[in-house]
Protein backbone atom coordinates (compact mmCIF):
# COMPACT_ATOMS: atom_id res chain seq x y z
CA UNK A 1 0.00 0.00 0.00
CA UNK A 2 3.02 2.22 0.30
CA UNK A 3 2.09 4.79 -2.30
CA UNK A 4 0.17 2.31 -4.44
CA UNK A 5 -3.50 2.15 -5.24
CA UNK A 6 -5.72 -0.31 -3.43
CA UNK A 7 -9.19 -1.56 -4.30
CA UNK A 8 -11.91 -1.57 -1.66
CA UNK A 9 -15.23 -3.22 -2.46
CA UNK A 10 -17.90 -5.58 -1.23
CA UNK A 11 -17.17 -9.27 -1.59
CA UNK A 12 -18.14 -11.08 -4.79
CA UNK A 13 -18.56 -14.79 -5.46
CA UNK A 14 -15.06 -14.88 -6.94
CA UNK A 15 -13.55 -13.72 -3.61
CA UNK A 16 -14.76 -16.45 -1.22
CA UNK A 17 -11.80 -18.79 -1.70
CA UNK A 18 -9.24 -16.00 -1.12
CA UNK A 19 -11.29 -14.71 1.83
CA UNK A 20 -11.30 -18.14 3.47
CA UNK A 21 -7.54 -18.46 2.91
CA UNK A 22 -6.97 -15.00 4.45
CA UNK A 23 -9.16 -15.81 7.46
CA UNK A 24 -7.33 -19.06 8.17
CA UNK A 25 -3.97 -17.31 7.77
CA UNK A 26 -4.91 -14.51 10.18
CA UNK A 27 -6.39 -16.93 12.73
CA UNK A 28 -3.15 -18.91 12.57
CA UNK A 29 -1.14 -15.69 13.07
CA UNK A 30 -3.28 -15.02 16.17
CA UNK A 31 -2.66 -18.57 17.43
CA UNK A 32 -6.37 -19.38 17.26
CA UNK A 33 -7.06 -23.03 16.59
CA UNK A 34 -9.92 -22.30 14.22
CA UNK A 35 -10.30 -23.27 10.60
CA UNK A 36 -12.94 -21.45 8.60
CA UNK A 37 -14.83 -23.70 6.20
CA UNK A 38 -15.10 -22.58 2.56
CA UNK A 39 -18.81 -21.81 2.75
CA UNK A 40 -18.75 -19.80 6.03
CA UNK A 41 -18.54 -16.37 4.40
CA UNK A 42 -21.13 -17.24 1.76
CA UNK A 43 -23.53 -18.22 4.56
CA UNK A 44 -22.83 -14.96 6.41
CA UNK A 45 -23.47 -12.95 3.24
CA UNK A 46 -26.80 -14.70 2.63
CA UNK A 47 -27.76 -13.93 6.26
CA UNK A 48 -27.35 -10.21 5.63
CA UNK A 49 -23.79 -9.63 6.83
CA UNK A 50 -21.73 -7.06 4.94
CA UNK A 51 -18.30 -8.21 3.78
CA UNK A 52 -15.79 -5.63 2.57
CA UNK A 53 -12.45 -6.58 1.02
CA UNK A 54 -9.21 -4.68 0.41
CA UNK A 55 -6.99 -5.76 -2.48
CA UNK A 56 -3.35 -4.70 -2.91
CA UNK A 57 -3.37 -6.30 -5.56
CA UNK A 58 -4.42 -9.57 -3.83
CA UNK A 59 -6.91 -9.83 -0.98
CA UNK A 60 -4.98 -8.68 2.11
CA UNK A 61 -7.71 -7.42 4.45
CA UNK A 62 -11.42 -7.93 5.05
CA UNK A 63 -14.13 -6.79 7.41
CA UNK A 64 -17.37 -8.66 8.15
CA UNK A 65 -20.14 -6.79 9.97
CA UNK A 66 -23.84 -6.97 10.74
CA UNK A 67 -26.43 -4.37 11.80
CA UNK A 68 -26.95 -3.95 15.53
CA UNK A 69 -29.33 -1.91 17.68
CA UNK A 70 -27.63 -0.23 20.61
CA UNK A 71 -28.85 2.06 23.40
CA UNK A 72 -26.88 4.82 21.61
CA UNK A 73 -28.57 4.34 18.24
CA UNK A 74 -28.23 2.26 15.10
CA UNK A 75 -24.88 0.58 14.77
CA UNK A 76 -23.07 -2.38 13.41
CA UNK A 77 -20.93 -5.06 14.95
CA UNK A 78 -17.69 -6.11 13.34
CA UNK A 79 -17.55 -9.89 13.69
CA UNK A 80 -14.37 -10.50 11.67
CA UNK A 81 -11.55 -8.02 11.08
CA UNK A 82 -8.85 -9.70 9.06
CA UNK A 83 -5.53 -8.10 8.11
CA UNK A 84 -2.51 -10.10 6.98
CA UNK A 85 0.02 -9.52 9.77
CA UNK A 86 3.00 -10.40 7.57
CA UNK A 87 2.57 -7.10 5.76
CA UNK A 88 4.71 -4.13 6.91
CA UNK A 89 1.73 -1.78 6.39
CA UNK A 90 -0.91 -3.54 8.51
CA UNK A 91 -2.06 -0.36 10.29
CA UNK A 92 -2.42 1.54 6.99
CA UNK A 93 -4.38 -1.37 5.51
CA UNK A 94 -6.61 -1.54 8.59
CA UNK A 95 -7.12 2.23 8.51
CA UNK A 96 -8.10 2.22 4.81
CA UNK A 97 -10.50 -0.69 5.25
CA UNK A 98 -12.05 0.84 8.37
CA UNK A 99 -12.45 4.34 6.95
CA UNK A 100 -14.08 3.08 3.76
CA UNK A 101 -16.43 0.85 5.79
CA UNK A 102 -17.30 3.71 8.15
CA UNK A 103 -18.19 5.95 5.21
CA UNK A 104 -20.50 3.32 3.74
CA UNK A 105 -22.13 2.54 7.09
CA UNK A 106 -22.59 6.18 8.00
CA UNK A 107 -24.24 6.86 4.63
CA UNK A 108 -26.73 4.12 5.56
CA UNK A 109 -27.57 5.77 8.90
CA UNK A 110 -25.36 3.85 11.31
CA UNK A 111 -23.68 5.78 14.13
CA UNK A 112 -22.06 3.25 16.48
CA UNK A 113 -19.49 0.48 15.99
CA UNK A 114 -19.11 -2.51 18.31
CA UNK A 115 -16.46 -5.18 18.08
CA UNK A 116 -15.30 -8.03 20.30
CA UNK A 117 -11.86 -9.61 20.52
CA UNK A 118 -10.96 -12.85 22.25
CA UNK A 119 -8.54 -12.16 25.11
CA UNK A 120 -6.26 -14.98 24.00
CA UNK A 121 -5.10 -12.86 21.04
CA UNK A 122 -1.73 -11.39 21.95
CA UNK A 123 -0.23 -8.16 20.73
CA UNK A 124 -1.82 -5.03 19.36
CA UNK A 125 -5.59 -4.98 19.11
CA UNK A 126 -6.36 -2.47 16.37
CA UNK A 127 -9.72 -1.27 17.73
CA UNK A 128 -8.44 -0.80 21.28
CA UNK A 129 -4.80 0.16 20.81
CA UNK A 130 -4.86 2.10 17.52
CA UNK A 131 -8.40 3.47 17.19
CA UNK A 132 -8.68 4.05 20.96
CA UNK A 133 -12.20 2.63 21.11
CA UNK A 134 -13.78 2.51 24.58
CA UNK A 135 -12.95 -0.98 25.86
CA UNK A 136 -14.57 -3.08 28.57
CA UNK A 137 -13.68 -6.50 29.91
CA UNK A 138 -16.45 -9.03 29.27
CA UNK A 139 -14.84 -12.13 30.77
CA UNK A 140 -13.19 -14.02 27.91
CA UNK A 141 -13.25 -11.11 25.46
CA UNK A 142 -12.68 -7.38 25.10
CA UNK A 143 -15.73 -5.42 23.96
CA UNK A 144 -15.01 -2.14 22.16
CA UNK A 145 -17.57 0.56 21.33
CA UNK A 146 -17.21 3.96 19.69
CA UNK A 147 -18.92 6.38 17.35
CA UNK A 148 -18.05 6.39 13.69
CA UNK A 149 -17.16 10.06 13.96
CA UNK A 150 -14.49 9.41 16.63
CA UNK A 151 -13.06 6.45 14.74
CA UNK A 152 -12.81 8.38 11.47
CA UNK A 153 -11.21 11.31 13.29
CA UNK A 154 -8.54 9.02 14.78
CA UNK A 155 -7.75 7.58 11.35
CA UNK A 156 -7.60 10.97 9.64
CA UNK A 157 -5.18 12.28 12.29
CA UNK A 158 -2.74 9.60 11.09
CA UNK A 159 -3.61 10.15 7.42
CA UNK A 160 -4.46 13.82 6.80
CA UNK A 161 -3.76 13.22 3.09
CA UNK A 162 -6.90 11.06 2.98
CA UNK A 163 -9.18 13.99 3.73
CA UNK A 164 -11.33 14.82 0.75
CA UNK A 165 -12.27 18.30 1.99
CA UNK A 166 -10.09 20.88 3.76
Amino acid sequence: MAGGAVILREVTAADYKALTTLANKVFSQDNLLVMVPKDRFLKLKTQGFRIVCLFDPNLVAALVACPLKTDKGAGFEIVFFLVDKTRPDTIDLADALTLWSLNVAQSEGYLIVVTRVNKSIAGTIYARDVLNMETTDDGSEWVMVDTMKNMASNILKRHPEWRTLP
